[in-house]
């Protein structure tokens, strides 16, 4: 019974302590030597910052693509190319913001992730950064690490461990 209330006053005190947005840098696809990859837009809209200048913007629906052109990304529409740069960061704009990573080369399978993306160079390919809320990034870890039937409370005794190591 003790330990019930401990856990329920840290789930009350928890978010006050996090009332400020933070947010955390986890690299992605890191196993791969990523050439080139599309960047698509599931939820919300993103505005495109390259070298520290907004390029442009891109809603719902809408697609870039990024490539490795030596020591530059180069990125682009379907329509426009917008040059080329040294890192890239989309940036949502909306308060739920998911976009979709589908390496081109080399061919792997797509992966949704929330809030935003850096795109950075490193030896010969891109580095790939998802700069995501650390709520976002909790109730992502604690869905793959626990299961699909756990006990309500497991989610709870979850998310308390997830936000100590975060």
């Amino acid at each position: 019974m003790m330990l019930r209330k401990s856990i329920i006053l840290y789930l009350l005190i928890i978010p006050i302590f996090l009332s400020g947005t933070e947010y955390v840098n986890i690299g992605i696809i890191e196993h791969y030597n990523i050439q080139r990859f599309s960047f698509l837009v599931e939820k919300g809209s993103y505005q495109v910052f390259a070298d520290n200048n907004k390029i442009t913007e891109i809603p719902s629906g809408e697609m870039l693509y990024l490539i490795c052109k030596g020591n530059t990304i180069e990125v682009k529409s379907a329509r426009v190319n917008f040059g080329n740069f040294a890192k890239v960061y989309l940036i949502g704009r909306e308060t739920e913001n998911v976009f979709r990573v589908t390496p081109i080369e080399p061919d792997k399978d797509p992966r949704t992730y929330d809030d935003n993306l850096k795109v950075t160079l490193k030896k010969n390919a891109m580095r790939l950064v998802n700069n995501i809320n650390i709520e976002n990034y909790i109730a992502g870890v604690v869905q793959a690490e626990v299961g699909p039937t756990p006990a309500p409370e497991f989610f709870k005794l979850q998310s308390i461990l997830c936000r100590t190591y975060a």
